[in-house]
Protein backbone atom coordinates (compact mmCIF):
# COMPACT_ATOMS: atom_id res chain seq x y z
CA UNK A 1 0.00 0.00 0.00
CA UNK A 2 2.57 2.33 0.82
CA UNK A 3 4.16 2.21 -2.21
CA UNK A 4 0.95 2.86 -4.56
CA UNK A 5 0.26 5.54 -2.48
CA UNK A 6 3.86 6.89 -3.22
CA UNK A 7 3.38 6.61 -7.02
CA UNK A 8 -0.28 8.54 -6.50
CA UNK A 9 1.02 11.30 -4.68
CA UNK A 10 3.80 11.61 -7.09
CA UNK A 11 1.08 12.32 -10.02
CA UNK A 12 -0.92 14.26 -7.35
CA UNK A 13 3.02 16.72 -6.98
CA UNK A 14 2.83 17.12 -10.57
CA UNK A 15 -0.53 18.27 -10.78
CA UNK A 16 -0.15 20.87 -7.61
CA UNK A 17 3.60 22.00 -9.42
CA UNK A 18 1.60 22.66 -12.67
CA UNK A 19 -1.12 24.70 -10.56
CA UNK A 20 1.06 26.58 -8.77
CA UNK A 21 3.26 27.68 -11.95
CA UNK A 22 -0.61 28.76 -13.32
CA UNK A 23 -0.83 30.46 -10.28
CA UNK A 24 -4.09 28.52 -9.90
CA UNK A 25 -3.83 28.55 -5.58
CA UNK A 26 -4.29 32.24 -5.14
CA UNK A 27 -7.77 33.34 -3.85
CA UNK A 28 -8.17 34.94 -7.24
CA UNK A 29 -7.03 31.70 -9.70
CA UNK A 30 -8.65 29.32 -7.59
CA UNK A 31 -11.23 28.51 -10.04
CA UNK A 32 -13.22 25.29 -10.90
CA UNK A 33 -13.22 25.46 -14.73
CA UNK A 34 -9.24 26.57 -14.74
CA UNK A 35 -8.77 23.82 -12.42
CA UNK A 36 -10.78 21.19 -14.25
CA UNK A 37 -8.46 22.22 -17.69
CA UNK A 38 -5.40 21.65 -15.54
CA UNK A 39 -6.79 18.65 -14.12
CA UNK A 40 -8.24 17.06 -18.07
CA UNK A 41 -4.58 17.99 -19.62
CA UNK A 42 -2.66 15.63 -16.86
CA UNK A 43 -4.92 12.70 -17.49
CA UNK A 44 -4.68 11.38 -13.70
CA UNK A 45 -7.98 9.49 -13.91
CA UNK A 46 -6.45 7.94 -16.79
CA UNK A 47 -3.50 6.47 -15.42
CA UNK A 48 -5.01 4.74 -12.22
CA UNK A 49 -8.31 4.01 -13.07
CA UNK A 50 -7.16 1.72 -15.24
CA UNK A 51 -7.76 -1.72 -14.76
CA UNK A 52 -5.65 -4.66 -15.80
CA UNK A 53 -8.10 -6.28 -18.33
CA UNK A 54 -11.55 -6.09 -19.82
CA UNK A 55 -12.65 -8.61 -16.97
CA UNK A 56 -11.58 -6.16 -14.46
CA UNK A 57 -11.75 -2.76 -16.38
CA UNK A 58 -10.88 -0.82 -12.64
CA UNK A 59 -9.84 -1.72 -9.24
CA UNK A 60 -11.69 -0.17 -6.48
CA UNK A 61 -9.09 -0.58 -3.87
CA UNK A 62 -7.00 2.15 -5.50
CA UNK A 63 -10.07 4.11 -6.18
CA UNK A 64 -10.35 4.07 -2.49
CA UNK A 65 -6.86 4.94 -2.11
CA UNK A 66 -6.95 7.73 -4.67
CA UNK A 67 -9.52 9.35 -3.25
CA UNK A 68 -8.40 9.21 -0.04
CA UNK A 69 -5.13 10.45 -0.13
CA UNK A 70 -6.76 13.41 -2.31
CA UNK A 71 -8.85 14.31 0.66
CA UNK A 72 -5.91 14.00 3.23
CA UNK A 73 -4.91 17.27 1.17
CA UNK A 74 -7.94 18.79 3.11
CA UNK A 75 -6.37 17.62 6.72
CA UNK A 76 -3.61 19.80 6.79
CA UNK A 77 -4.47 22.38 8.78
CA UNK A 78 -4.28 25.87 6.65
CA UNK A 79 -1.61 27.60 9.60
CA UNK A 80 1.14 25.01 8.39
CA UNK A 81 0.04 24.02 5.10
CA UNK A 82 -1.94 27.04 3.20
CA UNK A 83 -2.48 25.73 -0.05
CA UNK A 84 -3.04 22.18 0.96
CA UNK A 85 -6.85 22.26 1.88
CA UNK A 86 -7.86 24.15 -1.10
CA UNK A 87 -5.84 21.94 -3.44
CA UNK A 88 -7.28 18.66 -1.77
CA UNK A 89 -10.78 19.84 -2.09
CA UNK A 90 -10.76 20.51 -5.83
CA UNK A 91 -8.33 17.41 -6.52
CA UNK A 92 -11.02 15.27 -4.57
CA UNK A 93 -13.68 16.80 -6.37
CA UNK A 94 -12.19 15.98 -9.69
CA UNK A 95 -11.90 12.24 -8.65
CA UNK A 96 -15.15 11.30 -7.58
CA UNK A 97 -16.55 12.77 -10.05
CA UNK A 98 -14.80 10.98 -12.94
CA UNK A 99 -14.35 7.71 -11.17
CA UNK A 100 -15.89 4.40 -12.88
CA UNK A 101 -18.70 3.39 -11.15
CA UNK A 102 -19.66 7.42 -10.40
CA UNK A 103 -23.56 6.45 -11.93
CA UNK A 104 -24.03 3.36 -10.15
CA UNK A 105 -22.03 2.40 -6.76
CA UNK A 106 -19.24 5.48 -6.42
CA UNK A 107 -16.87 5.01 -3.90
CA UNK A 108 -17.57 7.33 -1.05
CA UNK A 109 -14.82 9.56 0.88
CA UNK A 110 -14.32 8.94 4.55
CA UNK A 111 -14.08 11.83 5.97
CA UNK A 112 -13.81 13.33 10.05
CA UNK A 113 -16.69 15.76 11.07
CA UNK A 114 -14.19 17.41 12.46
CA UNK A 115 -12.55 18.18 9.03
CA UNK A 116 -15.74 19.37 7.59
CA UNK A 117 -16.31 21.56 10.71
CA UNK A 118 -13.00 23.06 10.49
CA UNK A 119 -14.19 23.83 7.04
CA UNK A 120 -16.77 25.55 7.86
CA UNK A 121 -15.57 27.19 10.89
CA UNK A 122 -13.51 28.89 8.72
CA UNK A 123 -16.72 30.02 6.26
CA UNK A 124 -17.53 32.35 9.07
CA UNK A 125 -13.70 33.73 9.90
CA UNK A 126 -13.69 37.80 9.05
CA UNK A 127 -11.43 38.43 6.85
CA UNK A 128 -10.00 42.29 8.31
CA UNK A 129 -9.44 43.07 4.45
CA UNK A 130 -11.79 42.07 1.94
CA UNK A 131 -9.97 43.21 -0.93
CA UNK A 132 -8.71 40.09 -3.16
CA UNK A 133 -5.75 42.01 -4.76
CA UNK A 134 -4.53 42.93 -1.00
CA UNK A 135 -5.04 39.42 0.34
CA UNK A 136 -4.10 36.97 -2.83
CA UNK A 137 -3.31 34.06 -0.54
CA UNK A 138 -5.46 31.00 0.31
CA UNK A 139 -4.76 30.21 3.95
CA UNK A 140 -7.63 30.39 6.30
CA UNK A 141 -9.58 32.21 3.59
CA UNK A 142 -11.91 29.93 2.27
CA UNK A 143 -13.19 31.13 -1.43
CA UNK A 144 -16.73 31.57 -3.19
CA UNK A 145 -15.36 28.71 -5.47
CA UNK A 146 -14.44 26.32 -2.17
CA UNK A 147 -18.01 26.64 -0.72
CA UNK A 148 -19.50 25.73 -4.23
CA UNK A 149 -17.41 22.58 -4.36
CA UNK A 150 -18.00 21.73 -0.81
CA UNK A 151 -22.28 21.99 -1.50
CA UNK A 152 -21.63 19.89 -4.61
CA UNK A 153 -20.13 17.16 -2.67
CA UNK A 154 -22.56 17.54 0.10
CA UNK A 155 -25.67 17.44 -2.57
CA UNK A 156 -23.86 13.92 -4.55
CA UNK A 157 -22.98 12.11 -0.89
CA UNK A 158 -19.71 11.71 -1.63
CA UNK A 159 -18.71 12.30 2.34
CA UNK A 160 -18.86 9.09 4.76
CA UNK A 161 -19.21 10.54 7.93
CA UNK A 162 -16.97 9.51 10.66
CA UNK A 163 -15.66 10.25 14.25
CA UNK A 164 -12.46 9.76 13.33
CA UNK A 165 -10.31 8.86 9.95
CA UNK A 166 -6.65 7.62 11.06
CA UNK A 167 -5.44 9.25 7.64
CA UNK A 168 -1.99 9.00 8.97
CA UNK A 169 -0.05 7.13 5.71
CA UNK A 170 -1.63 9.14 3.69
CA UNK A 171 -0.84 12.23 5.22
CA UNK A 172 2.81 10.88 5.56
CA UNK A 173 2.92 9.77 2.24
CA UNK A 174 1.70 13.20 0.62
CA UNK A 175 4.31 15.27 2.99
CA UNK A 176 7.68 12.68 1.84
CA UNK A 177 6.65 12.82 -1.84
CA UNK A 178 6.26 16.82 -1.78
CA UNK A 179 9.78 17.03 -0.15
CA UNK A 180 11.50 14.41 -2.17
CA UNK A 181 10.08 16.48 -5.39
CA UNK A 182 10.75 19.93 -4.24
CA UNK A 183 7.37 21.29 -3.58
CA UNK A 184 6.80 20.89 0.19
CA UNK A 185 3.34 21.62 1.77
CA UNK A 186 4.27 22.88 5.35
CA UNK A 187 5.68 26.09 5.50
CA UNK A 188 9.43 26.73 5.88
CA UNK A 189 9.27 27.56 9.67
CA UNK A 190 7.23 24.40 10.54
CA UNK A 191 9.93 20.77 10.86
CA UNK A 192 7.81 17.95 8.92
CA UNK A 193 9.16 15.01 11.88
CA UNK A 194 8.09 17.48 15.03
CA UNK A 195 4.66 18.02 13.26
CA UNK A 196 4.35 14.51 12.30
CA UNK A 197 5.05 13.25 15.73
CA UNK A 198 2.64 15.81 17.48
CA UNK A 199 0.14 14.41 14.67
CA UNK A 200 0.56 11.33 16.01
CA UNK A 201 -0.19 12.22 19.11
CA UNK A 202 -2.97 13.84 18.24
CA UNK A 203 -3.89 10.29 16.08
CA UNK A 204 -3.56 8.49 19.09
CA UNK A 205 -5.61 10.44 21.76
CA UNK A 206 -8.90 10.64 18.89
CA UNK A 207 -8.65 6.94 18.67
CA UNK A 208 -8.59 6.35 22.02
CA UNK A 209 -11.43 8.77 23.09
CA UNK A 210 -13.59 7.25 20.04
CA UNK A 211 -13.10 3.46 21.58
CA UNK A 212 -13.11 4.65 25.14
CA UNK A 213 -16.89 5.92 25.09
CA UNK A 214 -19.68 4.15 26.53
CA UNK A 215 -21.79 4.43 23.59
CA UNK A 216 -20.10 3.16 20.13
CA UNK A 217 -22.68 6.25 18.43
CA UNK A 218 -22.42 9.05 21.08
CA UNK A 219 -19.28 10.53 19.54
CA UNK A 220 -20.43 10.76 16.39
CA UNK A 221 -23.90 12.02 17.62
CA UNK A 222 -21.96 14.66 19.61
CA UNK A 223 -19.98 15.60 16.35
CA UNK A 224 -22.68 15.81 13.98
CA UNK A 225 -24.98 18.07 16.52
CA UNK A 226 -22.13 20.33 16.53
CA UNK A 227 -21.87 20.19 12.88
CA UNK A 228 -25.24 20.87 12.95
CA UNK A 229 -25.31 23.92 15.07
CA UNK A 230 -22.58 25.20 12.58
CA UNK A 231 -24.44 25.14 9.56
CA UNK A 232 -27.40 27.03 11.08
CA UNK A 233 -25.53 29.61 11.87
CA UNK A 234 -23.76 30.08 8.20
CA UNK A 235 -27.38 29.84 6.78
CA UNK A 236 -26.45 26.03 4.97
CA UNK A 237 -28.72 24.22 7.05
CA UNK A 238 -30.64 23.91 4.12
CA UNK A 239 -28.63 23.23 1.39
CA UNK A 240 -27.10 20.32 3.47
CA UNK A 241 -30.34 19.16 4.54
CA UNK A 242 -28.97 15.59 4.24
CA UNK A 243 -26.14 15.62 6.74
Amino acid sequence: MKKRLEIIAADFVSLYREAQKQELLTSRGLQLDAFQKLFDSLQIEYLHYAGSSAAEPFHREVVEDLLQLASAYMTLQPDVAPKSRAFGLYLTFMLYATQPEIQTTPVKIKISVATLKNYLRDMEWKETCTDLEAAPHLGRRVTAGEKSVLLALHQSRAWQLMPFVNESCHVRSLLEVHEKEGIPLLLPSVSRGNWLNRRAGEVHNGASNASADSCPTSTLSRELAAYESMKQRLGLQQALAEY
